[in-house]
């Protein structure tokens, strides 16, 4: 269950988030099974994260800090993932259909055979689209 105080943070805007992080560095981050659909997260830092289970689907997470976050059985259909860092990040059992995924940092990711990856699309907004069915292309 994800952590209230941690919510109302996020709440309060990315730029609120970023600066409680920084002041903050060693607090483990809990939004687990958090409805975070449609939101502008763009940017944030959720670098070592607990976002399992929570629910990213039609998001914005372009230039966010997802190095080791965990994203167990997280939605993220049709986010935009663009210049996001995915370093190290477990992706195990997480959906990821329809996913905008150009200019992505993405190394040593975590995936399984519960791993569901479709159509990312992998062109900038103003190219032709593009897609692949898995990150580690």
């Amino acid at each position: 269950m994800a952590n209230e105080e941690h919510l109302k943070i996020l709440r309060r805007g990315v730029a609120a988030w970023n600066e409680w992080r920084g002041k903050n560095p060693d607090i483990k981050v809990d939004l687990e099974g958090t409805n975070l659909r449609w939101k502008d997260l763009s940017g944030a830092d959720l670098d070592e994260a607990n976002l399992s289970g929570a629910d990213l689907s039609h998001g914005y997470l372009i230039g966010t800090y997802l190095e080791e976050a965990d994203l167990r059985g997280a939605k993220l259909n049709q986010v935009n993932l663009t210049g996001a860092q995915l370093i190290k990040t477990d992706l195990r059992d997480a959906t990821l259909t329809g996913s905008r995924v150009y200019g992505a940092s993405v190394w040593g990711i975590k995936v399984n055979d519960g791993t569901e990856q479709k159509n990312l699309i992998i062109t900038d907004d103003n190219e032709p689209i593009i897609t692949v069915d898995n990150l580690k292309v």
